[in-house]
């Protein structure tokens, strides 16, 4: 695990952060942590391809794009 402790770093910078974003899309708090933790499981996956300046870039529209496919499958749920 070569990038181990960057991507440490990046998961406590950032992680409390993404939380509160995905809270005012999601109501559920057991949601916003599963998006936030796919998030991170995607970081991990795409380490290398991921620039350093992108980071914070990377992650906010990761979980946006997450919160959104999450609050349309649950709309189309309850139709």
């Amino acid at each position: 695990m070569e990038h181990q402790e960057e991507f440490d770093h990046i998961f406590r910078e950032y992680y409390a952060q993404l939380f509160v974003f995905a809270r005012r899309f999601i109501d559920d708090i057991d949601d916003c942590h599963d998006l936030v933790n796919d998030v991170y499981e995607d970081v991990w996956l795409h380490f290398q391809d991921i620039r350093q300046e992108a980071v914070r870039s990377y992650l906010y529209t990761n979980l946006r794009h997450k919160c959104c496919l999450l609050y349309t499958s649950d709309a189309a749920d309850e139709l």
